[in-house]
């Protein structure tokens, strides 16, 4: 037997027109069968390969559901806290222990890199200026990646020193205890607001950081400003059983933190 190289009807091997398709085989060579059972003919796939490649496609196809699933809920956890900000827990036992975490360093990295972007373009602004005019030239030129390091340092201090102190302040003097985690995720939650500002902010930095120098200073504090407030609210939504006033105990975190901010100031940039 033999195959037509037209219709590939398996044929016998003297037959020189084709019966189904009427095709003249007379010119065919006579390796065509074989070489065409080689093109066409192709062994099935091993089973066990087979079953390897759909648990890999499954598997990959899971993954993927799973950290749609992870990025949604976070999507979710923003969009609640953008409408209620507030202190207060919703979903207990729905609610990931990461999401605050998420929120917080997102607030590092903006605030840094808008930070960044601004002193040094206003820096290399500066003396191109002075290049053609009589104002005299800044002799401090800091690498960027450098400067990007110290100020993520730093603003980890500051998003991270607020309620990392309100969470100690309550548990030592207040006596209320809370799980770390979800502290974080309701401090974040609450500043939300906050995180949307921060990245408009570092959006107009990569746009006009100099033009639009004042506006993006100006985000910047009211996002500081933000977690702040947050800071002292959150002894207000504390019961207290003690003879001292809530704010006499915001007064002793802010001390804190002042001292926190002003040390990682002076060793970080000057």
């Amino acid at each position: 037997m033999k195959t037509c190289h037209y219709c590939k009807n398996e044929i016998d091997d003297q037959a020189l027109i084709c019966p189904y398709c009427g095709s003249d085989l007379s010119d065919t060579p006579k390796n065509q069968s074989h070489l065409q059972g080689t093109l066409f003919d192709m062994p099935e796939e091993p089973t066990a390969k087979r079953h390897l490649e759909d648990s890999r496609q499954s598997t990959t196809k899971h993954t993927a559901y799973n950290v749609w699933q992870k990025i949604s809920g976070y999507l979710n956890y923003l969009k609640d806290h953008f409408k209620q900000p507030d202190l207060k827990r919703r979903h207990r036992r729905f609610e990931n222990t990461y999401y605050g975490y998420i929120s917080m360093i997102l607030a590092v990295l903006l605030s840094a890199g808008t930070l960044t972007r601004i002193v040094i373009s206003s820096i290399e602004q500066y003396n191109f200026l002075s290049t053609i005019s009589v104002l005299p030239a800044i002799d401090t030129n800091p690498n960027p990646i450098m400067f990007l390091v110290k100020s993520s340092l730093f603003f980890v201090i500051f998003y991270f020193g607020l309620p990392i102190i309100s969470y100690f302040v309550k548990l030592l003097f207040l006596k209320r205890k809370h799980v770390f985690h979800y502290w974080i995720g309701q401090y974040a939650g609450a500043n939300t607001l906050s995180l949307m500002v921060l990245v408009i902010a570092f959006i107009l930095s990569l746009i006009a950081p100099t033009m639009l120098l004042l506006l993006i200073i100006f985000l910047l504090l009211i996002a500081a400003s933000s977690f702040i407030i947050t800071f002292v609210a959150s002894f207000y939504t504390t019961v207290n059983e003690t003879g001292v006033d809530n704010i006499y105990y915001s007064f002793i975190g802010m001390f804190v933190y002042l001292f926190l901010i002003m040390t990682a100031s002076y060793l970080l940039f000057i």
